[in-house]
């Protein structure tokens, strides 16, 4: 999955894996690659049913502080104090 997002951005998006958002500040968990849209990152943000893509560089994929996957769907995934 990502294998065009991996080649032309080198990033690693790992599906399940937290993401930050650094022009929106928000946290999310990223999901499965859409393949109509597939140089974008799927990222469902919290509060969200559906995921929205994303720039790949504009993720940190690095911050290991982020929502889990099961924190996203219970809707525990808030934003983290100091995050803002």
């Amino acid at each position: 999955m990502y294998n065009y997002v991996r080649a032309q951005y080198a990033v690693n998006p790992v599906v399940g894996n937290s993401a930050f958002h650094t022009e929106t500040k928000k946290w999310g968990v990223i999901a499965r690659e859409n393949k109509t849209c597939s140089h974008y990152v799927m990222v469902r943000f919290d509060g969200r049913k559906r995921a929205d893509p994303c720039h790949p560089t504009a993720l940190d994929y690095s911050r290991p502080d982020g929502p889990t996957l099961v924190d996203v769907l219970s809707g525990d995934g808030i934003a983290k104090a100091g995050d803002a």
